[in-house]
């Protein structure tokens, strides 16, 4: 699966930014890629170990889905799903949300130490300066020096001003939509109102 050309110029700059920072974010508009992405940097930085936080289900098994096609198996820590935690059998790349991790009083979070994973990958990184996603960002960031950072997000303004300063400290990248359309990535779609005249509900 070739990389488009602005997908690759994000995924080579990633790999550039993270010689001077650790925490990166990367922001690309709806529709560009940014799971292809961060799966291509994954399968790269592969066996290296990986934690992929996914705020949804359906996102969850997207990503898992990507992986696959990049030729690495995910395994999933969610709900009943638990990921390989034996020193001899980890899983390369786990993919979690965050809610099962601080649920029950982070119970799954306080079982993976810090140290477990050499890069954390954050979709839709705009949820996460809430206090119970950044309390799980935080427990890996701040415990482990070495931690490489991806959050990646469609969105990086929030409207209640929250910064999402406190998870990265420099950009990756940034391919906002009208680029991707100008460039005939993606192509807008127009919607017009049609007025509705004497409509009558009519029951039998």
């Amino acid at each position: 699966m070739n990389a488009r050309d602005y997908q690759q110029a994000a995924i080579d700059s990633t790999f550039e930014k993270w010689n001077e920072h650790r925490h990166l974010i990367g922001v690309m508009g709806t529709g560009g890629g940014k799971t292809k992405i961060f799966s291509e940097i994954v399968s790269r930085v592969h066996p290296s170990r990986s934690l992929i936080l996914a705020n949804r289900d359906e996102l969850v098994w997207q990503i898992v889905e990507s992986l696959r096609r990049h030729g690495i198996e995910a395994e999933i820590e969610k709900a009943e799903l638990r990921a390989s935690g034996s020193l001899f059998n980890r899983a390369p790349v786990v993919v979690a949300t965050p809610q099962t991790l601080y649920g029950n009083k982070d119970a799954r979070l306080k079982r993976m130490t810090a140290t477990e994973f050499d890069y954390l990958i954050i979709d839709e990184a705009h949820f996460f300066v809430s206090e119970a996603y950044l309390r799980v960002v935080k427990h890996f960031q701040e415990g482990n020096p070495n931690l490489k950072t991806l959050a990646v997000t469609a969105t990086p303004n929030r409207a209640d001003n929250q910064s999402l300063k406190k998870i990265v400290e420099a950009v990756a990248f940034n391919v906002p939509v009208q680029e991707l359309i100008g460039n005939g990535w993606l192509v807008p779609i127009q919607a017009a109102e049609v007025p509705i005249k004497n409509y009558q509900l009519t029951t039998t």
